[in-house]
């Protein structure tokens, strides 16, 4: 509820978990992924405008598994679902802002022809 007096504008917090319909119970069985910005990333170095005009690219960038020219696998998913978030460009006055991608369920995994590993998913309707 919002209620406005003398100028000041008291409001109830926004819960996110209500939002998507999940309880502490529920939440245990995803992972939380937390998709950082970086200057030095090129072309994904504004997520945010990157989820706008290339999102099918960036989907495939946020679940790539592994890297053909790493060891090992970056992205850890422990769970068959995930919410995932992308930060908003780190040199604003709050950096710790996220914008939520979605909940997604994973499927699978699979490679592609340059040995790129990534999870199969499937957006998630909690």
């Amino acid at each position: 509820m919002t209620r406005i007096e003398d100028g000041i504008q008291d409001t109830e917090p926004i819960r996110f978990l209500e939002l998507l319909g999940l309880d502490e119970e529920d939440l245990a069985g995803y992972s939380i992924r937390l998709n950082g910005s970086n200057p030095e990333w090129g072309k994904w170095s504004d997520l945010p405008d990157a989820y706008y005009f290339s999102y099918d690219d960036l989907m495939k960038w946020i679940f790539t598994k592994k890297w053909p020219d790493k060891d090992k696998a970056t992205a850890q998913i422990h769970t068959r679902k995930v919410l995932q978030f992308i930060q908003l460009k780190p040199e604003n006055p709050h950096p710790t802002q996220w914008l939520f991608v979605g909940a997604y369920d994973v499927l699978d995994e699979y490679t592609e022809n340059d040995g790129k590993i990534l999870g199969s998913v499937r957006p998630r309707l909690t």
